[in-house]
Order: structure tokens, then C-alpha cells, then sequence
């Protein structure tokens, strides 16, 4: 274990009561919608995208923050500053919390703004670091055919270090039809769960591997078990995973729910409404990365799998019969490693995983 570590990790209490209260404040302007031509789509409160109808179409939105990723990118920059920035990763991170949300409802993102705070204009006087953040937000932009629109940058000097930058976005997609519609309402007992890769830590947990780099005698620069450096393995950039939904929505795949795999581990595999036991039958290989966190914090399977995806990074909850031709859609995209990781069961709100005898209390996730 590192010296100075506390031996717990990262926890969502506080800010899953606060995200609860702000909902139910929030539920109580829905009635505003009818003054603007709208409705809501009520089943979507509380979910990763808000849905509503604009007309004869449904349409869902969201705001998402990247989190402190972009301080790991600073480091590994300042350390290697004839490299290209690594924040051409940074925004695809950035892309990916809003995209990836946005496509648990089966929405095709069309508009994209975004927001990033800094504690000093000095910020922009690396050219290096803030073209790569404008060419990669582009280029995932226009990879995924959507529009940015622009955004804002406020100095909060006094709020935000000076060598800091704090980046989210705003989102807006088309669902369309109702029959692309992901309500993730519609669970039943006998529906499997089809898991697909991340790339890694993706965009959570990076608090914690932060201050366990400041307390490695070689930082970000140390070697993992396969040879890679610590900060360089923390900046592969997250997965995007909406072509994998409209691939699958346009083959006639009906999926149950949908979930993106950020925040709270393994126990956002259990965020539906309702009382299900998920029976995970298998894991995902384990990646380096993991591994050496998990001995450098010197916790147990369960607490990593609570915080941490541990190499899954969405999940796609249907019908038995359309596991095999997710499994095809997956590899045609790319997916190593995607396939059926359980099934829901009747039973109390739980995740069961039974490779490492680990059970994830449905207590603990107090999200709703």
C-alpha cells in the first residue's frame, strides 16, 4: 500500500443526496414544458439523459463534467513538452461523458456546447495544450456527425486553481421514433446482460489515482506490470459507444436498458427502477491498470468493483435471442472481448458476482 493512503477510496454519498434533492427540485418545474410546445418523458427522470417530446419527435439532453483527468495531462505534458498534448485524449474524454450518457436512451447526438472554467487566462498560453483540446473536440464532432456550437470559458479566479481547467459539455440528440426509444423501464426477469469493453479507467476514478501518483517515488512514470507508465496508461482516452447503439437500433435490436458505465463501478450494472438480482457470470479480463491500483491501495475485489469499471465500459441489457448479433456488431466495430456477462434474476436489488464470490448490496447505491 502507499504511503499516506487512507485505505478508502472515493465515495458517492454526498453528492448522490445532493444529485437526489436537485431532482425532485428540478421534477417540479416538468409542468413548463407545455408552455414551450414540449413534453417530458416522465420515465426519464433520474436517468444518465433527459427525454422529451418536440413535436412528433423525441429528442434527449444533458449536461456532464470531464472530472479531474485533465490535471493527470498537465502532469504527463509538463513531463514530455516536446510530445503532442495530451489533451487530444482529454477531449474525447470530455466527448465521451456526454455521448455515451446521451446514448442510453437510444439518442444520436446532433449539438454539442461546451463549458470550461479556468482559474487564469494564462491557461490559453499553451498553444500546444489548447489546440489539441479544439482539434480533438472537433474531430470527435465530426467522427459522430454533430454539430458544435459553441460554449463559454469563464475566469473564476479565486474558485479554480490558476493552472487549472474545469471541462464539461452540454449535449442534444435525436431519438426520434418511439420505437428507438431505450426507456430502460422494461426489465424482466431472463434478460441478459451484454457487456461491451472500456478502454480502461476511462473518466472516473482519477481523484484517487491522482493522489497515489504524488505519493510513488517515480509519479506518473511508474512502470506498470506490461511496461506502460502509469500516467500514460490513466490518459488512454474513453470509448465511445454510440455507433454500437444506432448500429444495433438500426438492425432491429431491442434493447430492455441501457448503461453507461461511469461512477459507482459495477453497482451502476443494478441503477434501474425496479428490484433485480444481476447474476454476473463472468468478468473482464484484468487490465494492468486495475491490477495495479488495486495493490497499491491494498483493497479488496469488491471495493474496486463498487468505484472502478474494471474493464467494461457499457452495458446492454435484451432479450436472450439478440446476444449473438450484438456479439457480431461489437466485433464489426471493433468491441475485443464484448459479449453476454449475466442475466437478471427475480430477487432483491443486488449484483451478484460469482467468479469472485462478490456481492454488491443494493443499499449502496443510492443514486435515485
Amino acid at each position: 500500500m502507499a504511503d499516506g493512503y487512507d485505505g478508502s477510496l472515493f465515495k458517492y454519498e454526498g453528492l448522490d443526496g445532493f444529485k437526489r434533492i436537485a431532482s425532485e427540485a428540478a421534477a417540479q418545474t416538468a409542468g413548463n414544458m407545455v408552455l414551450n410546445g414540449l413534453t417530458e418523458e416522465s420515465a426519464s427522470r433520474g436517468e444518465s439523459a433527459q427525454v422529451w417530446w418536440d413535436g412528433d419527435q423525441l429528442k434527449a439532453g444533458l449536461t456532464e463534467g470531464l472530472g479531474s483527468k485533465n490535471l493527470v495531462a498537465d502532469a504527463v505534458d509538463e513531463a514530455n513538452p516536446d510530445s503532442e498534448s495530451s489533451y487530444r485524449n482529454i477531449a474525447q474524454d470530455n466527448m465521451a461523458m456526454n455521448v455515451n450518457d446521451l446514448a442510453v436512451v437510444g439518442a444520436k447526438p446532433e449539438l454539442f456546447w461546451m463549458h470550461m472554467a479556468v482559474g487564469s487566462d494564462s491557461w490559453f498560453a499553451d498553444e500546444r495544450r489548447a489546440r489539441a483540446l479544439v482539434e480533438g473536440t472537433r474531430d470527435v464532432c465530426n467522427d459522430l456527425e454533430m454539430t458544435w456550437l459553441g460554449g463559454e470559458t469563464p475566469g473564476l479566479k479565486g474558485m479554480v486553481y490558476p493552472e487549472a481547467a474545469v471541462i464539461s459539455g452540454t449535449v442534444i440528440g435525436r431519438i426520434g421514433q418511439e420505437e428507438r426509444y431505450v426507456r430502460g423501464t422494461e426489465l424482466e426477469a431472463g434478460d441478459h446482460v451484454f457487456m461491451l469493453p472500456s478502454s480502461g479507467i476511462h473518466a472516473n476514478g482519477l481523484t484517487d489515482a491522482r493522489g497515489l501518483a504524488e505519493r510513488l517515488p517515480d509519479g506518473y512514470d511508474t512502470k506498470l506490470s506490461n511496461g506502460s507508465k502509469f500516467g500514460e496508461t490513466l490518459l488512454t482516452p474513453t470509448h465511445l459507444y454510440v455507433d454500437f447503439v444506432q448500429t444495433a437500433l438500426n438492425a432491429g435490436i431491442q434493447f430492455k436498458r441501457l448503461e453507461n458505465m461511469t461512477g459507482h463501478g459495477w453497482r451502476k450494472i443494478m441503477r434501474g427502477p425496479n428490484d433485480f438480482t444481476y447474476r454476473m457470470t463472468q468478468t473482464a479480463p484484468r487490465m494492468p491498470i486495475f491490477d495495479f491500483l488495486q495493490e497499491q491501495y491494498g483493497v479488496s475485489d469488491e471495493e474496486m468493483y463498487m468505484v472502478y469499471n474494471m474493464g467494461v465500459g457499457f452495458a446492454a441489457y435484451t432479450k436472450p435471442e439478440f446476444v449473438e448479433p450484438l456479439t457480431d456488431i461489437a466485433s464489426d466495430l471493433g468491441f475485443v472481448g464484448a459479449g453476454d456477462f449475466g442475466v437478471v434474476e427475480a430477487g432483491p436489488r443486488q449484483v451478484i458476482i460469482e467468479p469472485l464470490k462478490v456481492v454488491l448490496d443494493g443499499a449502496t447505491l443510492a443514486i435515485r
